[in-house]
């Protein structure tokens, strides 16, 4: 198994870049350096990935990582109203749209793939795409409590 034969190795280098773009992005609080960070895991998991449907569906977590890349860069909105019927009716920033559709194809790919080193990938791609989101909603709401502030907040409670 050629692809396997450096996995352990790229695996944990992909990991250790991963912690470190979470960590710099919640510091300086830009979600392009976390959706930067998965697309090593998103190309290397599309390359060691095996089966068609499996194939296709990291093919498509690929697009879409690309596409959401693009979207914070350029902070496209969507009218909701147009794709739900009238339903919602309000405008929403297109990039918080990438990292649901990439959790829900993570955990497909979590599920349905067999080897250790695609679910490892799996589970640093899910990891880093919550975080992301939670990044991207707030930039968009500034009122979302930072994880800074939530520590202190903690730190305050429990010295009382």
């Amino acid at each position: 198994m050629k692809e396997h034969k450096y996995a352990v190795l790229i695996c944990t280098s992909i990991s250790i870049i991963a912690i470190l773009g979470i960590i710099s992005g919640i510091i300086i609080n830009k979600p392009l350096i976390t959706a930067s960070i998965i697309l090593p895991a998103v190309i290397y998991e599309l390359y060691i990935t095996k089966g068609i449907f499996a194939k296709a569906i990291s093919l498509l977590l690929l697009i879409v990582l690309l596409a959401e890349i693009y979207a914070i860069i350029t902070t496209i909105s969507v009218d909701l109203s147009a794709m739900t019927g009238g339903l919602f009716t309000s405008l929403i920033n297109a990039s918080l749209i990438g990292p649901v559709i990439i959790i829900i194809l993570t955990i497909y790919l979590l599920r349905r793939t067999n080897g250790i080193y695609n679910k490892w990938l799996s589970i640093i791609i899910l990891l880093s795409s919550i975080v992301l989101f939670y990044l991207i909603f707030g930039v968009i709401i500034p009122d979302t409590p930072k994880i800074p502030d939530a520590l202190e907040s903690i730190e305050n409670t429990i010295q009382i």
